[in-house]
């Protein structure tokens, strides 16, 4: 807990009960339903929200509404458990980080609603370089799962090579026009890097989607991706000056980062049964 008085001690003896009852992560939760932040600006709220959105969406973690409260009581066996060499220690992100390693390891956790008012002693810290490390951090926690994320850069390997073989094929040996090969190129990456996808990349995860509305949502974040990339390279092309085959690379870096996340965790997202008894929160 914090010492600056925001985090109320009398929360703890419920918090320790909880701990008896199975319980092994009991978050003082500022967002969950019954608690408050009554003297937060509605910029700083606006700025925590998204960076709890943040922090579920990319590190694909379950419903928790607060994932950066610092008032916490675990268990000390799971933080036995727990591989804490990763941990971001200069700024506040290390609470996400610890959040996502306690869940890996199987923390069953509960939000205890609490009111965080403004601090009694002393001033806040945070400053532009944590916010910086927060980002940078989200990064990090969602590419613990390299595995995944390798095939996937080998499979965009795969659909450039196919992207570019057929419209070779086209345009030099058929003689179509560019302006017929290129889409038809581009298309068919497109399904083979679907496939190869389905079939090996996200071949473990149970999801129930249908085929087509996997296909459909592959092709929305193939735009949405293309079009992020063409938007860093126009700004390191025309506000930074940087040399276009650099600024290229970059865009195709960027591009394929929201390919990864956006694919990982809304085309291919893992579904659960609902069973009450496995709620973790």
């Amino acid at each position: 807990m914090d010492a600056d008085r925001q985090h109320d001690p009398e929360c703890i003896p419920t918090f320790n009960y909880l701990a008896t009852r199975g319980f092994s992560l009991i978050i003082g939760s500022r967002f969950a339903p019954g608690g408050s932040t009554p003297n937060f600006s509605l910029r700083r709220k606006a700025i925590s929200l998204l960076g709890n959105w943040m922090i579920r969406f990319f590190g694909g973690i379950p419903r928790i509404h607060d994932c950066t409260s610092g008032f916490r009581c675990i268990k000390a066996d799971l933080i036995s458990k727990c591989n804490l060499s990763f941990l971001s220690t200069r700024g506040y992100s290390f609470q996400s980080s610890l959040l996502c390693e306690l869940l890996r390891n199987g923390a069953r956790v509960i939000e205890v609603p609490i009111v965080f008012p403004d601090r009694i002693y002393g001033e806040s810290k945070l400053s532009f370089k944590d916010q910086i490390e927060f980002l940078l951090n989200i990064a990090k926690i969602r590419f613990r799962q390299s595995e995944e994320f390798v095939k996937y850069c080998i499979v965009g390997v795969s659909g450039l090579l196919v992207n570019l073989g057929l419209y070779i094929i086209l345009t030099r040996m058929f003689h179509f026009k560019p302006a017929f090969s290129s889409p038809v190129a581009i298309e068919t990456s497109i399904i083979s890097n679907f496939s190869l996808n389905h079939l090996w990349t996200f071949k473990k995860r149970h999801n129930e989607q249908r085929l087509i509305k996997k296909l459909t949502n592959f092709h929305i974040v193939a735009g949405i991706a293309g079009l992020s990339n063409y938007a860093v390279f126009l700004l390191l092309i025309n506000y930074f000056g940087l040399y276009d085959i650099i600024a290229n690379l970059t865009g195709i870096a960027f591009g394929t980062l929201i390919n990864y996340f956006c694919n990982s965790l809304w085309t291919w997202r893992e579904t659960k049964s609902a069973n009450p008894d496995d709620s973790p929160v």
